[in-house]
């Protein structure tokens, strides 16, 4: 696994040449924070910025904060400052997952970097990624949106968080390191076009990052929490990074991403990675057989300004005009007839078929309840 431990050690990346690159695109308008993926209240928090001062006590520069590596006593300190996801040669690629509650239209992604050189213009050309019904590697998770050589870039903006190691004593390990301000965090947003609509349930993203010049590699540091070594509540961190085949590897690979610690006989603590999430909450469906708006429009397609009060006259014609051409929104159920996510479990599904049909109607005259 590529990262940036304290030996400073500098990795190499690939040019854009291969790559679907037309520029960086316009910024679209921001959407709502719908998640941040470090599961604070405040969901436009990435949880990177850990103060104004180091543990040690040194003050920020004017206008900045600290993103410290955190230790939980003398014995123990994370000692990854981030973990390489650009288009070097090995092919980096994180990642993680994210969880939607409700019904979203997600129209821009934000991840967090830092360059491996410092510069006052963006060491950032593009940004691909990917959504998932599942991890990545599973060969039963579907692509939901985007593809791996498509620039989804907006823009790139340097924050006012500065990427440190540990400032605290660490018994057993050498003398704790001085804060340095040439690892400037990142914003890098990515926009979701056309935006894509997600109900309840789990997600996975994995994106890499294309920097401008070969000599320039990206590193993303991990979800950083004061006093912990890892990200608190929810789900257990769980962000992977891809090596390609290569000796000694003999296949595609996603690896945990994990800090192993100083000192060497710290534990090795699983790692998340800092994103938002940005769209519009949707309304929701309240059982499969709740596909409309209550003027008729597909939930698929709604608005956050469309109104949704359940099952109406408006499923039911809605149903019977995509039915028999198949279309999308008719399709709520498995082959078996029982319904699909997030009311059911997904199963073998060949799209709009009978299945669908008989639980439409039990739904549609049993109301919300299921």
């Amino acid at each position: 696994m590529m990262a940036h431990v304290r030996t400073n050690v500098r990795a190499v990346s690939a040019t854009l040449s291969g790559l679907a690159l037309a520029g960086v695109l316009n910024a679209p308008a921001r959407g709502a924070d719908l998640y941040s993926n470090a599961r604070l209240a405040d969901l436009s928090n990435p949880g990177i910025a850990t103060g104004p001062r180091t543990t040690s006590g040194v003050l920020a520069p004017s206008g900045k904060l600290w993103s410290e590596l955190q230790g939980v006593s003398t014995f123990s300190a994370n000692a990854i400052a981030g973990f390489a996801g650009h288009d070097a040669s090995s092919g980096y690629r994180f990642a993680d997952d994210f969880a939607v509650t409700g019904t979203w239209s997600i129209n821009e992604i934000v991840i967090y970097a830092y360059a491996s050189d410092p510069t006052s213009v963006s060491p950032f050309a593009g940004l691909n990624l990917r959504i998932w019904s599942g991890a990545p590697e599973m060969p039963t998770s579907t692509l939901r949106f985007g593809d791996i050589s498509t620039n989804r870039l907006t823009s790139a903006t340097p924050t006012n968080i500065l990427r440190i190691f540990s400032t605290q004593a660490i018994i057993g390990t050498s003398l704790a390191a001085l804060p340095t301000t040439d690892r400037v965090i990142w914003e890098l947003r990515a926009a979701i076009s056309p935006p894509l609509t997600a109900r309840s349930g789990t997600l996975w993203i994995d994106w890499q990052i294309m920097t401008s010049t070969p000599q320039i590699a990206a590193f993303a540091p991990s979800v950083t929490v004061l006093d912990r070594r890892t990200r608190v509540g929810g789900s257990p961190s769980n962000a992977r990074q891809l090596r390609l085949s290569g000796a000694p590897v003999i296949a595609d690979t996603w690896v945990p991403l994990v800090d192993s610690g100083k000192p060497s006989t710290a534990l090795d603590v699983a790692q998340d990675l800092p994103f938002l999430i940005r769209g519009d909450a949707l309304p929701g469906a309240c059982s499969p057989a709740d596909i409309a708006t209550d003027d008729g429009i597909p939930l698929i397609n709604a608005t956050a300004q469309s109104s949704n009060n359940g099952i109406t006259e408006g499923d039911y014609n809605l149903f019977f005009a995509g039915f028999f051409d198949a279309l999308p929104f008719c399709d709520i159920a498995n082959d078996d007839g029982s319904p699909l996510p997030p009311f059911g479990d997904a199963r073998s599904n060949n799209a709009v078929t009978e299945g669908d049909y008989n639980l439409f109607f039990a739904g549609f005259f049993n109301g919300c309840a299921l």
